[in-house]
């Protein structure tokens, strides 16, 4: 359990430490993130995948109902990987806006 928790924090930092770097407005700081960007978003597309797994994993012991801390736990820290992976693309990836003015 105290390694779950530690888990959902770790997750908690990682989601505020990337919103900040992704808030960067001068260019050199959008460069850094967008190159730091693709390999931070497959970790976290592989963690998400395991904390769904595990959410819909506890979901199918009962009849479809998360009601277990585990199974609550799991689904909070895919939503954390959710939101995570949404700033990631949407400001680490300039190519795929429409705009690209600042792709630099």
């Amino acid at each position: 359990r105290a390694d779950a928790e530690a888990s959902v924090r770790g997750l908690r930092a990682l989601h505020r430490v990337v919103k900040e770097l992704a808030s960067r407005r001068l260019l050199p700081h959008k460069r850094e993130f967008c190159a730091l960007a693709p390999c931070v978003a497959d970790a976290v597309g592989q963690l998400f995948a395991r904390h769904a797994q595990a959410a819909l994993g506890a979901a199918g012991d009962g009849a479809g109902v998360l009601d277990g801390p585990g199974a609550v736990r799991a689904l909070a820290a895919a939503a954390l990987c959710a939101k995570t992976q949404r700033q990631l693309l949407v400001h680490g990836f300039v190519g795929l806006r429409t705009d690209g003015a600042d792709a630099g």
